[in-house]
């Protein structure tokens, strides 16, 4: 790890233009796509061990949200160590994102498909050699918690996506560099008997997809104000229907998107917010 960062110090001197971002991108989806089998047999053998469902299209479809993206025209050198569940979607958005921000990033993830993130990530480095870009974005597993605390002071920002429980535990060490970023992480409000069985095939779904989710049984005044307070949670899915409580919660829920007797996944594009 400490070799990673010693290289990055360069990565401050990366000039990218437009053009050249879109051939990357470009580059990338043909490398996934003419792999795509072999990603797919990956996949079945990391499975094995986390069930952690993914979609090879959704890959594609979070690359092409990238082009034509803006690039950062500052100099200023960052080294950014991200953690998360090890979603594939994930890694792509870090993929993108170092070269965007040029940053270097140390994903960090926990046995969690270990195989297909790491073809991902080497793919990508590959292609940024053809245009003399050092890799800048590498993949740890199962690195400690005292360990990041020690390379704390190399880094310029430590990200928990998504994993709040590891968060938590970073908190806890002291570590001042932390900032968390929310990964579709939900929180499912249901007052019906008849939506039972869907609300918690809901929650069995998010979580084998690498998304947090909780199932509330507040009634929805304390539900209203939890998810307020609560700045981890990106959606709301709400299964009602008295129309009071409908509009009560389109009315009341503050900052994060709701969702009313729908799909929260059907219109999600698993782009992530880096920045």
């Amino acid at each position: 790890m400490i070799n990673f960062i010693k290289e990055n110090t360069k990565v401050n001197n990366l000039y990218l233009g437009q053009s050249d971002l879109n051939k990357i991108i470009r580059e990338f989806k043909e490398v996934l796509t003419e792999n795509k089998e072999k990603i797919l047999e990956i996949y079945k053998i990391d499975n094995k061990n986390c069930m952690q469902s993914i979609n090879f299209d959704t890959m594609l479809d979070i690359l092409k949200m990238y082009e034509n993206e803006e690039i950062n025209k500052k100099d200023k050198k960052t080294i950014t160590v991200a953690l998360y569940y090890g979603n594939p979607y994930i890694t792509i958005n870090l993929c993108i994102h170092a070269l965007l921000q040029k940053k270097a990033i140390m994903a960090l993830t926990y046995d969690s498909l270990l195989g297909i993130n790491k073809f991902i990530i080497n793919a990508f480095n590959s292609i940024l050699k053809k245009y003399r870009i050092t890799s800048i974005i590498e993949l740890f597993n199962c690195v400690k918690i005292e360990e990041i605390k020690k390379f704390e002071k190399c880094v310029d920002k430590i990200i928990c996506i998504g994993n709040t429980n590891l968060y938590y535990q970073l908190k806890k060490q002291g570590i001042e560099k932390l900032e968390y970023i929310p990964f579709k992480n939900m929180a499912i409000y249901c007052d019906e008997d008849e939506y039972s069985q869907l609300q918690f095939e809901l929650y069995n779904y998010l979580t084998k997809i690498g998304i947090e989710a909780e199932i509330c049984e507040e009634d929805i005044e304390e539900f209203i104000e939890y998810v307020n307070l609560n700045n981890e949670l990106e959606n709301i899915v709400i299964l009602s229907k008295s129309n009071e409580v409908i509009q009560k919660a389109e009315k009341e829920i503050k900052k994060h998107k709701v969702y009313i007797n729908e799909n929260p996944l059907k219109k999600e594009k698993f782009k992530v917010q880096l920045i």
